[in-house]
């Protein structure tokens, strides 16, 4: 029996609607933040579209994955657009981010890089 087979699709429909969604809020914590300067907000808006069509094609496979990424880059996002963040939450949503994408390098590498640019963005916004 194929990964495919065991998994209900109604869960699968479900992690790719909660992944959806968790990068739906990325751009509205990114449109909402004073904090970030509007070309490093401009970057990371795009990096999210990026990520969201790079997701899409993992969800066909691994829908759950994709949802992880997914709330990862969310709580990467919104842990360091807060008005004052904490640099060690920052770095540990940072680094949970970069985990949870690892496991794509071999089938989705367009997915790993996206996460490491978004990383990199959020590392520079000088916490």
């Amino acid at each position: 029996m194929d990964e495919t087979q065991s998994r209900p699709a109604g869960l699968d429909e479900e992690h790719r609607r909660a992944a959806q969604q968790a990068l739906a809020r990325i751009e509205t914590l990114l449109q909402g933040s004073e904090r970030i300067d509007e070309a490093t907000r401009e970057k990371l808006l795009a990096a999210a579209r990026d990520l969201e069509r790079a997701l899409g094609e993992v969800a066909d496979s691994d829908p759950a994955r994709a949802r992880s990424v997914a709330n990862a880059a969310e709580l990467a996002v919104h842990e360091a657009a807060q008005d004052e963040p904490q640099q060690a939450v920052v770095e540990r949503a940072i680094a949970l981010l970069d985990e949870v994408a690892r496991p794509l390098e071999q089938r989705a590498p367009r997915v790993v890089e996206i996460v490491g640019q978004i990383a990199q963005l959020l590392a520079n916004l000088g916490i």
